[in-house]
């Protein structure tokens, strides 16, 4: 972080040409992929599986954007953290496109970690518990005791893990879940793989910004799992993107074949 007279700038303006010489392919097909998503976004949907899966493109599409401007000012192994975070929405989304048949879960899951929360305040903020409202309550103890057998001995809203999620969706998710994914989820946990992957041999110290490692990784992840989910949305809301899409997905081949 630089200071200047009047403001605080975040980031490393002196980087931003390197980045983008090294990387323009993949800035370069960022505008017509925010077309894309505003048409997502312009596009309201009725069904609540649709609506679910808009707002996790539309969610993870701002949270592409945070990917962008990191790479930008080389932050790499940062934006390879939100770059998992956008696979796994896109697993999610595809997933749950795939089998309709477990939503109620994945939305029924809701009551489950509110009522963990309301434990936990019960427990460490007994106050703050007090202050709920009786009728809130009353409901979350309900809508709780109806779904709370379905998930005992869950960890979370699906019985798969997530390869076994990657694993059945069979779209090279799987290969994916074995190489980018476990990279960046050990640099997330930052267990001893994650450290070794931001090492640095010449400082023999960890790898800072700004820096050229894992913007390319980073890119080629986080754009691919944005365009699966705009592709699924074009299916299930019947926008009529093809043509669109296919001309973002060209942009995207290009560079990745210019690696």
């Amino acid at each position: 972080m630089q200071t200047a007279p009047d403001r605080v700038i975040a980031g490393f303006p002196e980087f931003w040409d390197t980045a983008y010489a090294e990387h323009r392919a993949y800035f370069d097909a960022s505008a017509p992929l925010q077309q894309l998503v505003n048409r997502v976004r312009q596009c309201p949907a009725s069904e609540p599986l649709h609506k679910v899966v808009r707002r996790i493109t539309i969610l993870s599409a701002n949270s592409y954007g945070a990917l962008v401007t990191l790479v930008s000012n080389g932050y790499g192994n940062d934006a390879m953290k939100i770059a998992r975070s956008i696979f796994e929405a896109d697993l999610t989304a595809g997933y749950l496109l795939k089998h309709p048949e477990e939503f109620a879960d994945y939305m029924d899951y809701y009551w489950v970690q509110r009522k963990q929360l309301y434990d936990y305040m019960l427990q460490y903020s007994p106050e703050q518990a007090k202050a709920v409202d009786p009728a809130t309550v009353e409901e979350l103890f309900r809508k709780h005791a109806a779904v709370a057998l379905r998930f005992k001995g869950r960890s979370g809203w699906c019985r798969k893990t997530m390869r076994q999620v990657a694993e059945d969706l069979d779209e090279g998710m799987d290969q994916l879940y074995r190489t980018f994914y476990r990279w960046s989820s050990a640099m997330h946990h930052v267990n001893i793989s994650g450290l070794a992957f931001q090492f640095e041999a010449e400082t023999l110290d960890v790898d800072i910004a700004p820096s050229e490692k894992w913007l390319d990784d980073a890119l080629v992840a986080g754009f691919g799992s944005i365009l699966r989910l705009l592709m699924r949305c074009n299916r299930e809301l019947k926008l009529g993107l093809e043509k669109e899409i296919d001309d973002v997905f060209e942009l995207y081949h290009n560079a990745i074949r210019a690696r």
